[in-house]
């Protein structure tokens, strides 16, 4: 196996990490530098941007799906809001709400309907700007700009899901991502960068720009600015907020409303694998095992993920060597806990290339199995008295279409086994600070109830636990999850590809009027639809027609259904009258194409 040297990659993107953090301070003090250097073009530039005002068009019915592009749009640090300017000439304002207050215009996060990211806008006309606003220091910044507030850039679950998904599809939807140094990333949140945020970067060309760096540009002018209402930035193009249409699962943020899957995002599921190609491409990780083939590869390998800091798997040695003894494969132990695994382009490298299955304790590490081959496993860990079934990100993950993991959950059902902390850190599970009666409830759960996020003292406590895993139960149901996988994955590798897309209409529909043991029929025949035809040598599919009869002189419509034409139909059918007969295919049981155009047939002649 040949996989791109992770080392070389670690020192490469290191690189970037400190010069984009460098070249974000370099394009401030560029911008600043050419600020100075150009007044008199950015004040004939931000004349023009008072003589045509802002505008803004929006796409999306309510503040949780909406995305708007604006022209125009400035920010003032100073009230930490975004200005609508109002020109010489009318705005356009497309498809914005009557009451844009209500809760709010827009979420500037993929995290649904959460008031800590909501956008919205103030309106000034022009005249307040040039009067009340230091007109000359304000900066203008060109091209296309994409602004949204990452979510929680510190754990890799929430980058991956909540961000990065998001970011991908929202770029191929409103720019075109292989143009991509085109696009200037704005992350308007008061999160430092982070240890991914090269990730990021993989998006752009461009250096990204933070909220800091928006205040520095205003602050530079700032400070020799005798207007208290100080200076602006001003966007020439710039998109606000991030797609909602990948993400799968939720927090429980509301009240009322637990975690768990989206289920209206399952229904009609993004494919999820043109994101991990394409990160995969960016970290130049190439595979030269193909995936048909790793299960029977000596280099295949079962991946062990580490948490280093907390709910440790405590007998970690034991279980490598029971699963080297029992299933006679590589055993390869990664983690992302350390700050020398913030890097994942190794991670991936092995996700992607070699491994054939992943383990770990419920945690944000399990989001890389999106990278593992399709048809790999998943086999997640859960400390004493948390219910599987109720913390399910990893699950849904699996089951979507094009990712295809098998998964299995194991729970330590012993509680001798389990090494719990109730001195730690609060939000790492401490309990010393609650009153005796609640840390004795706590301490005698059998099962954690439900409950909303992200706080809950019981729910901490328990998850924050160290475990010791019992080998037998953990090793039965990991031969399972291996039997199931090992008796499918050729067979899945090998099979033709399923015809998954809706046929065309079905073509040369024709009817022949006849007189069969006293009878009158009809016999209807047809083509096969053209796609069908042209594509069924590379595909094997299942086809069936759906017919739908009506004489004309009823409202009701009779349906046949048959794998076959021609088909003769007898029931129903009288002489001397006119029927409206509709056909279409549908393949594999669920896959159906458009009703062909009406034919008409009458049971008075032999000719349609």
């Amino acid at each position: 196996m040949q996989v791109t040297s992770w080392w070389r990659d670690f020192i490469a993107i290191a690189t970037i990490v400190l010069v984009a953090s460098l070249g974000v301070n370099y394009y401030v003090a560029q911008s600043q530098q050419q600020h100075q250097t150009s007044d008199n073009q950015t004040t004939f530039e931000l004349a023009g941007l008072l003589q045509h005002g802002s505008s803004v068009w929006c796409w999306g019915n309510q503040s949780t799906n909406r995305i708007c592009k604006f022209d125009h749009l400035c920010y003032s640090s100073t009230y930490d809001e975004f200005i609508f300017v109002h020109g010489r000439t009318p705005p356009i304002q497309h498809d914005l709400p009557h009451d844009r207050f209500n809760p709010t215009l827009l979420d500037m996060s993929s995290v649904q309907d959460h008031n800590g990211q909501y956008f919205n806008f103030v309106q000034l006309p022009w005249q307040a700007i040039k009067e009340k606003f230091n007109f000359n220091s304000t900066t203008i910044l060109k091209g296309n700009h994409l602004l949204f507030r990452r979510f929680y850039p510190s754990n890799i679950m929430h980058v991956i899901h909540d961000d990065l998904i998001p970011l991908y599809y929202t770029l191929r939807q409103y720019f075109n991502l292989q143009s991509d140094d085109d696009i200037q990333l704005i992350f308007f949140d008061d999160q430092p960068p982070g240890n991914y945020a090269y990730l990021y970067q993989l998006f752009s060309n461009r250096l990204p720009l933070y909220k800091k760096d928006l205040v520095n540009l205003i602050d530079h002018h700032h400070h020799i600015d005798t207007n208290v209402h100080g200076s602006l930035v001003c966007f020439q193009q710039i998109i606000v907020g991030i797609s909602k249409m990948t993400t799968w699962y939720q927090y429980g943020f509301q009240p009322s409303t637990s975690q768990g899957p989206i289920q209206t995002k399952l229904s009609n599921p993004f494919p999820y694998r043109l994101f991990t190609q394409f990160i995969l491409q960016k970290l130049n990780i190439q595979c030269s095992i193909p995936p048909s083939s790793l299960i029977q590869s000596n280099d295949s390998a079962i991946v062990i993920i580490l948490r280093q800091r907390n709910r440790l798997m405590v007998n970690i040695d034991q279980i490598k060597q029971a699963l080297r003894r029992q299933y006679n494969k590589q055993i390869i132990t990664l983690s992302i806990d350390n700050d020398q695994d913030y890097n994942i382009t190794y991670q991936l490298s092995i996700l992607s290339c070699q491994s054939i299955g992943l383990i770990g304790m419920h945690g944000s590490a399990l989001i890389l199995g999106l990278f593992l081959p399709q048809h790999s496993f998943l086999y997640e860990l859960f400390p004493y008295a948390i219910n599987p079934n109720h913390y399910t990100p990893y699950k849904t993950m699996a089951s979507l279409p094009d990712i295809q993991l098998y998964y299995a959950s194991w729970t330590n059902q012993i509680k001798s086994n389990t090494i719990a902390h109730p001195d730690y850190p609060i939000q790492l599970g401490g309990i010393h600070h609650l009153p005796d009666q609640q840390q004795q409830q706590i301490l005698n759960t059998m099962e954690v109830p439900r409950h909303s996020c992200c706080q809950d003292p019981n729910w901490l406590y328990h998850i924050y636990q160290d475990t010791i895993i019992d080998i037998k139960s953990f090793s039965q149901q990991l031969t399972q999850l291996l039997q199931l996988q090992n008796q499918t994955w050729k067979v899945k590798y090998d099979h033709n590809y399923h015809l998954q897309l809706p046929p065309s209409r079905v073509d040369n529909v024709t009817c022949t009027f006849g007189y069969y043991q006293g009878k009158t029929n009809l016999t209807i025949a047809w083509d096969l639809p053209w796609t069908v035809k042209l594509l069924h040598q590379q595909h094997t599919y299942t086809i069936q027609f759906e017919i739908w009869f009506q004489p004309s002189n009823q409202e009701d419509v009779v349906a046949y259904f048959t794998n076959k034409s021609p088909v003769t139909i007898s029931d129903n059918v009288n002489l001397d009258t006119l029927y409206y007969i509709w056909i279409r295919a549908q393949l594999n049981d669920s896959v159906k194409g458009p009703f062909s155009h009406t034919l008409y047939c009458h049971t008075h002649n032999n000719n349609t």
